[in-house]
């Protein structure tokens, strides 16, 4: 993915939470709050986590994708064991 469709994909999803993978393999979560293209520093994104702040350069981030929250439901389920 280059940085061009990174900074799309962020643009997008900005104010969702997010799961961020860096190349290193570091994991970061947080709602997206900003994306900032700077000619000396490049695209970033912040993002916030609670109290937690995360500024990540689009070219250190390997993957991104929006968590997805499930509705808690209880599901009945019968079961039969056979004996």
């Amino acid at each position: 993915m280059s940085t061009g469709e990174k900074f799309e994909l962020g643009v997008a999803l900005k104010g969702k939470r997010m799961c961020v993978t860096t190349n290193k393999g570091s994991s970061y979560q947080g709602i997206l709050e900003q994306i900032t293209d700077c000619a000396c520093h490049g695209a970033s994104l912040l993002l916030r986590d609670g109290t937690m702040q995360y500024f990540l350069a689009f070219s250190d981030i390997k993957e991104m994708k929006e968590e997805v929250e499930l509705e808690e439901t209880l599901l009945d389920v019968d079961t039969e064991i056979d004996q």
